[in-house]
């Protein structure tokens, strides 16, 4: 398995911008991602609310995230995940993946919204998450359902 290498990116109209799926490491530093929604009602076929999981960043089934680092996305939405949704299958929690810890520092989530859960973070069945630094802040980011800030389920 390689490695995902994301450094110095700055992605405007973002959604759904970054999809890591059954991969091996996520280095990721010193990325930008900013949405163009406006407020207003969710409505069919509306590009700005397309995004079903993970508004900015999807990173699914990866067997490490060891460096996320000095990342900020703002003004993005999802059902799940305003801004990031991260998910282990039970399929690949019980080989060798999510062994060591997802590593997420300095990570800014400004201004996110999820139709229903984790207006910043949707995470699930991650075994070991850790997010660090002074830095780090979820402000101003809503869900209709569970989590504004942060939504964590894990059947370990």
């Amino acid at each position: 398995m390689g490695a995902a290498v994301l450094k110095d990116l700055v992605l405007e109209s973002a959604l759904n911008s970054v999809h890591l799926e059954q991969g091996g490491d996520v280095h990721a530093d010193a990325l930008v991602l900013v949405g163009t929604w406006k407020e207003g009602p969710w409505t069919a076929g509306d590009p700005r609310a397309t995004a079903a999981r993970g508004g900015g960043f999807f990173l699914g089934n990866m067997k490490r995230i060891s460096k996320f680092t000095n990342v900020s996305m703002t003004r993005l939405r999802a059902t799940y995940g305003g801004c990031m949704f991260v998910k282990v299958d039970q399929n690949f929690r019980y080989q060798d993946f999510n062994k060591d810890p997802y590593k997420f520092s300095n990570v800014r989530l400004r201004g996110c919204i999820a139709r229903k859960d984790g207006a910043g973070m949707y995470v699930d069945n991650v075994r070991d998450m850790q997010v660090s630094g002074p830095a780090s802040e979820i402000t101003q980011s809503r869900a209709t359902g569970a989590g504004g800030g942060v939504f964590f389920n894990c059947d370990y």
